[in-house]
């Protein structure tokens, strides 16, 4: 950041560099574009992020500067953001209170008359300092300095916040530049208290920190439902756990009658004692969750020896989603206790949390092994054979927790997306069905069942399910998103994105969410916002492959030839088969008459996608333009073979340009 940003006319330099040596002395740094470059739009975009980062606009008054439209463009900009504006009268700009009729008439039918109108309209409320040959330079620098330097703090949060504000801006809005925590509360803090201070604050410095306070809020929201959400299922894992060994202890307690009573008693109360303590602190979930972990290890130092301790803090950890120390404690459970159907089973989840299947699939197996009625077991075992796509072996473990369990909806949408994942789309239905008749409130079974009406095509009832889904629980993001793709697909844009806008605004880092809305302003034709959304989707998810893919479509269609062309590049880098990048990439080469280029990328796309269609007739097009017509007939013939369509203009064009049609 800089103290001052110094706008001049080029005929005003020697008073300009005069008054940057003057400020260099005093401690003050300045921004001064000493260059005579012309005006372009790279060399503006450099002028606004030196007045951005200027704490002070100063405007050295003089005819030239008034009459230049490129010091009335900066010092509107400075209006624009509400800057502190010095105005320095260096050269008479004014005659009997009225501006110099040279002034005028250099502004008389330009494009920025009104704008330099205005501009002189605010120099002229504001106070002067004078720096005229016949003025005491010293005395009125010493002014200078004073008014640059009056209320620091306020000026300089106004420069940072309005820096910050417009990275985010340039940024396409991107929800990780939005201020958080500490920043938010300053910012806001400054907001309140700036009513009656000069500078005020710009309409960006509102925007991005009533933007920042409402992602904040709604991230806090989001956090706290799932939260909810979290400690709902782990009182109720807990509740099942004390229940299943308090079952345990009274078994123990009917059976014993031999001298050994006494020991198996007290083996049970500890269990009992334990399994006590552990649904104590489940059910309190004191405030600080890392509480919980202390209380634990004040458990295991107790009862050294007892598995079920070290499984108490086991599945705390894991509410934490401490999985590798979860796992630590599981084994020592284990070791202790190598029946232990419950720990294998609790090892597994971690696992399949930490995304090590084969381990998962081991410990579900050895917890069925033990147990061989444990149906949660049977349904995680399906959940990870789903996840690799062994999809025979899921729907196995499925029904075998559905015979042991005809109640479990769980397993019944499971096995639903299962059979909508083989197209066994009848069975799926069924089984969604079942689900929900079993619980009317599943959401996740009338968003499933959804999917599956969509991909039958009746997007009707998949809105139906959809819109549910969303008032049993108005915080599912993914509904909303799915719901905008039915929508989407039926044609109606305007119901698509007011739902993916949702998702987006429920989860701010919603990839797929961005993306689809994108995709679906590219359709209307309104590109700019197109690229905002894929640009988010990037800035969300760095290797998105379909997302660049889908903004360099959006640049082809501004014209922006360059920029398409590293975008599908970055695509094919992140997913070197992507064929339709490729086919895209070559349409861009072909359109900028790099034929060569455009014929490897068709080439490239043909050989990764040998029914990519459209690659075919890309290709044939371009053997026209560089006299190839043999290779064109070649490829024409495939094109047609794969049913792509041929209208009478284009079989007229091939057939003019030499190319023996294919026969029917």
């Amino acid at each position: 950041m800089a103290d001052v940003f110094i706008s001049y006319s080029r005929k005003d330099s020697a008073f300009a560099r005069k008054l940057e040596r003057a400020l260099y002395d005093t401690g003050q740094e300045s921004w001064v574009d000493w260059s005579s470059i012309p005006y372009s739009e790279d060399w503006w975009q450099e002028i606004c992020a030196g007045i951005d980062g200027a704490d002070n606009f100063l405007f050295v008054m003089s005819p030239d500067s008034l009459m230049s439209m490129v010091c009335n463009k900066e010092l509107a900009y400075a209006r624009e953001q509400n800057k502190r504006i010095i105005p320095i009268l260096h050269r008479e700009v004014m005659r009997d209170g009225k501006p110099l009729s040279e002034i005028l008439t250099a502004w008389y039918a330009e494009d920025w008359e009104q704008t330099a109108d205005d501009n002189l309209a605010e120099l002229q409320r504001l106070n002067w300092l004078f720096f005229r040959e016949e003025d005491d330079f010293e005395d009125w620098f010493e002014k200078l300095i004073t008014t640059a330097e009056t209320n620091p703090e306020h000026v300089k949060n106004h420069t940072r916040l309005l820096l910050w504000a417009r990275e985010w801006e340039r940024q396409g809005k991107n929800p990780s530049n939005l201020l958080k925590g500490d920043d938010l509360t300053h910012a806001e803090a400054w907001l309140g208290t700036a009513a009656d201070q000069v500078p005020q604050p710009a309409d960006l410095h509102r925007q991005y920190i009533a933007e920042s306070r409402r992602v904040e809020d709604e991230l806090a929201a989001e956090a706290t439902r799932r939260e909810q959400l979290i400690r709902r299922f782990r009182l109720a894992a807990a509740s099942l756990f004390v229940v299943g060994v308090l079952a345990v202890i009274a078994a123990v307690g009917a059976f014993v009658t031999s001298q050994e009573a006494q020991a198996l008693r007290q083996e049970a109360q500890d269990q009992y004692q334990i399994a006590v303590e552990f649904a104590n602190a489940m059910v309190l979930d004191e405030p600080n969750p890392f509480q919980l972990i202390t209380r634990m290890d004040i458990l295991v130092d107790r009862y050294p020896t007892h598995a079920l301790a070290y499984f108490s803090r086991g599945l705390a950890l894991a509410r934490l989603e401490q999985y590798e120390e979860a796992i630590a404690d599981y084994n020592q459970a284990i070791n202790l206790e190598p029946q232990y159907a419950f720990a294998f089973n609790s090892r597994g989840i971690a696992y399949m949390e930490l995304g090590q299947y084969e381990e998962a699939i081991a410990d579900y197996s050895q917890a069925i092994s033990l147990d061989p009625q444990y149906t949660l077991a049977y349904n995680n075992r399906g959940i990870i054979y789903l996840e690799l796509g062994q999809y025979e072996e899921a729907i196995t473990d499925f029904t075998q927790a559905i015979n042991l369990d005809p109640q479990l909806t769980l397993a019944y949408n499971n096995r639903g997306n299962t059979f909508s994942e083989l197209q066994q789309y009848e069975e799926a239905l069924t089984d969604y069905n079942q689900a929900i008749n079993l619980d009317l409130q599943y959401t996740d079974a009338y968003n499933n069942r959804g999917n599956l009406y969509a991909k039958l095509q009746q997007y009707e009832k998949a809105i139906a399910d959809y819109t549910k889904a969303i008032s049993l629980d108005p915080q599912y993001a993914i509904a909303y998103n799915n719901r905008g793709y039915a929508y989407y697909t039926l044609g109606q844009y305007g119901e698509a994105i007011a739902d993916y806008t949702q998702a987006i605004s429920l989860d701010p880092l919603y990839t797929l969410a961005y993306n689809n809305r994108g995709y679906t302003y590219y359709n209307l034709g309104q590109y700019d916002l197109a690229i905002s959304d894929y640009t988010q989707a990037i800035a969300t998810d760095s290797v998105y492959a379909d997302a660049y893919n889908n903004r360099g479509n959006a640049y082809k269609s501004l014209g922006q030839y360059d920029l398409a062309i590293s975008d599908y590049t970055q695509a094919i880098t992140i997913n070197p088969q992507y064929s339709e990048a490729y086919h895209n990439r070559g349409n861009v080469y072909g359109d900028l008459e790099r034929y060569e280029e455009a014929i490897a990328d068709f080439s490239q796309a043909i050989f990764i996608n040998s029914q990519l269609t459209p690659a075919y007739f890309s290709r044939a097009l371009t053997y026209v333009y560089i006299n190839q017509p043999e290779n064109a007939e070649n490829d024409l013939a495939h094109y047609l073979n794969l049913g792509g369509p041929l209208s009478e203009a284009e079989r007229t064009f091939f057939e003019e340009a030499g190319v023996t049609m294919p026969s029917n």
